[in-house]
Order: C-alpha cells, then structure tokens, then sequence
C-alpha cells in the first residue's frame, strides 16, 4: 500500500504542474546564464566560466567533496557549485546587475507614462467639446464626480456626527482610487477632489502667514486618527497641525515645483496632494467605517 502511495505521489509530481516547475527553472537557469555571459562580455571576458571557480569550504577543501554532500538538486546549481573568483568581481557583478535594473526600470516607467499620456489626451479630446460624443462622455464624467462627491459628503457628515456608528454606505468603498485603473482611464478622481472643495469636505488654505506653502485638509472631526500624509513619493508631510478639527497635509516651494506636472482641477492646489489627502484622510477612514 505504502509502495502504492509512494508510485502515485511520484505520477502527480511528474504531472502538469511538476513540468510547469522544471520549465520555469530551465527557463530562470537560462536567463541567468545570459546575464552572467553579458556581465563577462562587459568585463572583457570571452565567457563567466573565466570569471568563476569551483566551491570549496574547510570541511570540504575539493570542489568533489564540495559537491558531494550537496542535496541532488542543489548539486546541479552552478550558484552552489561555483562562486565569483574575488569580492572585487562579486560586488562588481551587483553593480552591473543594479544599473542593468534600473535601466529596464526606467524604461518601463517611460512606456506606463507614453501610455498614460496617451490615454489623457484621448480623454480630452473627448472631454473637450465638439461632436455628440465629446459632449456626451464630458457629461457623463461630470454626472459621475457629483454622484461620488455628494455621497461621500453625506458618509462624511454622517461619520463626523456619530463618529462610534458605521455608516452602511457603499460610496467610499467603491469611490476610484487615485492612480488605479478608473481613474487612469478616466482621470475622474481630480474633478471628485474639485467638487469636494466647493462641498467644504476638503479645503486649501496657506500653510502660514508669508503664504509660501500650501496646506490641503479634510474635516474629520471625531474621525482623527493618526494623520499620516507622507506617500509614496514623499512629497507631503503631516504637520500635525489642527485647524477646527481639520488634518493637515502642507508642502514646501520646492515640492509644489516638482509637482508642477500633476494636474489639478483646483486652482492654487498641488494635484497630487490634493487626491493624496482624498485618499488617505477621507476614503481611508471612511472605508473602515462603511
């Protein structure tokens, strides 16, 4: 039975799914095959194996004996059996290897911002009148930021008055997110922003007297919590200010500078701190609560 067992755990291991595994290693072997032939190319090395020398330990002074007390699967790694000749050409490697990702980095993020800029201009030359469809999904944008600015004006009212109670409400679950897919199609979530300025749900008022920086708030009320604002980029910072129970994300010249290219549908705003302080001080705590 036991021999059985054993025979049919061997026939599923050998099935589809063990040959997807062999396939993605023979595929991961040869892959990094390739970039240890590159990187001994840029070297002056006609090939790695110029580059590399077999793997030895106190215990296990021969690259046999080495190889020898390996695992069967580990015994085939050319990683295991082999290392770098010097530190010198290890940390050399690494360096290619981190210039060789950020340039694939780099190129990615160039397509996702062609493709981005792409898809804006389609939507405003939709958006910005002339012709039955220009018109229509111009109105159907504005239709679709009042609806979404209105409900979560409401859920915001509501949790601000009995801060303990949940709300029911479905608005902050399913508002767009700044950056993810609706809103990168449609850029929708700027006009929500704009009409949640004219609602009071978020106001821009002068970080201090000279005016120099700018502060974008949202009124929580019992809702403050622990008002971090710092995101991804690191453009916005939380003060820690209150003003009137308000939570206060303020950025520096230099920062509204750098922004510059973020668009907003609210004059005198950073765009992108404006949809920052939407997303982590108004829908944040709101879906906690729906």
């Amino acid at each position: 039975v036991m021999a059985d067992k054993a025979a049919a755990h061997r026939a599923r291991k050998s099935g589809a799914r063990g040959d997807a595994k062999h396939e993605r290693r023979a595929s991961a072997r040869a892959r990094r095959a390739a970039l240890w032939e590159e990187f001994a190319r840029e070297q002056g090395f006609a090939d790695a194996a110029s580059l590399r020398v077999a793997r030895t330990t106190e215990e296990h002074p021969t690259a046999a004996r080495f190889a020898a007390h390996l695992p069967r699967g580990m015994a085939q790694d050319p990683r295991v059996r082999t290392m770098w000749k010097s530190a010198a050409v290890a940390a050399e490697y690494q360096a290619f290897c981190k210039r060789r990702d950020a340039a694939r980095a780099g190129a990615t993020k160039a397509g996702r911002r062609a493709a981005q800029e792409k898809t804006d201009r389609a939507l405003r030359e939709r958006c910005g009148g002339g012709g039955v469809l220009p018109s229509a999904v111009g109105q159907l944008r504005e239709a679709v930021a009042e609806l979404f600015a209105a409900g979560l004006a409401a859920e915001h009212e509501a949790a601000t008055r009995e801060p303990r109670k949940s709300l029911g409400g479905l608005y902050a679950k399913w508002a767009p997110t700044p950056g993810l897919k609706h809103d990168k199609a449609t850029r929708v979530v700027g006009r929500i922003c704009a009409r949640l300025v004219e609602k009071g749900v978020l106001k821009v008022v002068p970080a201090d007297d000279s005016g120099e920086r700018v502060k974008v708030v949202t009124r929580l009320g019992e809702m403050e919590g622990d008002g971090d604002g710092d995101g991804a980029s690191g453009a916005a910072s939380s003060d820690g200010d209150s003003d009137e129970g308000f939570v206060v994300l303020a950025v520096s010249p230099a920062h509204l500078r750098a922004g510059a290219g973020a668009v907003s549908e609210v004059p005198g705003a950073p765009g992108h701190l404006l949809e920052q302080c939407y997303h982590k001080n108004l829908l944040a705590k709101l879906r906690r609560k729906a």
